[in-house]
């Protein structure tokens, strides 16, 4: 491997799940996630609030559009 990505291969070799959560997050201005909707393909930003969270062993991203869709079912439940 190139040893302009030495550092990454140890950063993530060297840190824990929680770590790498908190990288995402810090990263989550840098990240957009592609869903087609339809023939169109629509870029979603990871959501202000909760942009990544634990999922088991994974860690999962949530976009604006999964957090507002949560949000609206919460509120038609009640």
């Amino acid at each position: 491997m190139k040893k302009k990505f030495s550092k990454v291969i140890d950063f993530y070799n060297e840190t824990d799940q929680h770590q790498k959560l908190y990288f995402l997050m810090l990263c989550q201005e840098m990240i957009t996630v592609p869903i087609y909707e339809g023939d169109t393909v629509v870029a979603y930003g990871l959501d202000y609030e909760a942009p990544v969270c634990p999922n088991g062993t994974m860690l999962q991203l949530n976009t604006e559009q999964f957090s507002s869709r949560q949000k609206e079912e919460k509120l038609n439940k009640d």
